[in-house]
């Protein structure tokens, strides 16, 4: 191995790769572009100021780890810290976590339309993912209702259930 080249965690790209197939690559180059520009607006700023990059949240944490994975220089670590072991955890049980009924409406919804607030759905992805390392053999997102509050998740020890 060349001493440039780095090191990829299988984990965290097999997660990666999964997650950036919802998405086109056009429409990913110009959320890259729009997030790397808001980088280089709070490099100019006023000393002191945080950086975060609010309205494309989820293509945040997607380009972090994106620069973890292959552009080092411009991996945040006090930000990335963040997401980094959220998708090691998902891409050592990526299997798992295909298995998951629904687990594709969740990640398309956290890429292209909940863009502000992708933690919760991160959370909800954790969760059911644990349900499914413990052992039950069903695990699914259950549809969100306008009208009324509802669960996230629904396991059965019971296939046939």
């Amino acid at each position: 191995m060349d001493s440039q080249e780095l090191e990829v965690d299988k984990d965290v790209r097999r997660a990666f790769d999964y997650f950036a197939s919802y998405l086109k690559q056009d429409v990913w180059k110009k959320r890259r572009t729009a997030i790397e520009s808001q980088i280089e607006s709070f490099h100019s700023s006023e000393p002191g100021a945080r950086l975060s990059i609010a309205d494309d949240r989820s293509g945040w944490y997607l380009y972090l780890i994106e620069c973890f994975l292959f552009d080092q220089q411009k991996y945040e670590p006090l930000q990335g810290c963040r997401i980094l072991p959220i998708f090691k955890r998902l891409g050592e049980d990526l299997e798992l976590l295909k298995q998951i009924h629904g687990i594709d409406r969740k990640i398309n919804a956290l890429l292209n339309r909940d863009l502000q607030n992708p933690d919760t759905t991160l959370f909800e992805i954790l969760i059911a993912l644990l349900w499914k390392r413990n052992g039950w053999p069903l695990v699914e997102f259950i549809d969100e209702s306008a009208t009324e509050k509802t669960a996230d998740i629904r396991a059965t020890s019971d296939v046939d259930e």
